[in-house]
């Protein structure tokens, strides 16, 4: 019974001291500080950047005419991943 009271405690210090807790950098970003950035959108919309809409200023924005079946805001190839190890 010692042993597992032992076991506990060292686990929770484990987790109490922040060891298991990594904080994790986004390795893409989009910003839209000047522009949309290569994001664009299939379907019945287009895409437009604005200036003063956001936190810091800079978005993306996009309109659905209503016309079509889809209005899909796709990102640019970095954000697609590195597939080369995937296999079928």
């Amino acid at each position: 019974m010692k042993f597992y009271h032992a076991l506990a405690c060292a686990a929770l210090g484990v987790c109490a001291s922040g060891l298991w807790i990594q904080p994790v950098q986004a390795q893409v970003l989009s910003t839209f500080d000047t522009d949309e950035e290569g994001w664009y959108v299939e379907g019945d919309g287009n895409v437009s950047w604005n200036a003063g809409i956001g936190l810091p200023a800079g978005s993306m924005q996009t309109n659905d005419d209503a016309t079509g079946d889809r209005n899909i805001a796709v990102a640019p190839t970095k954000f697609h991943g590195d597939w080369s190890m995937a296999t079928a």
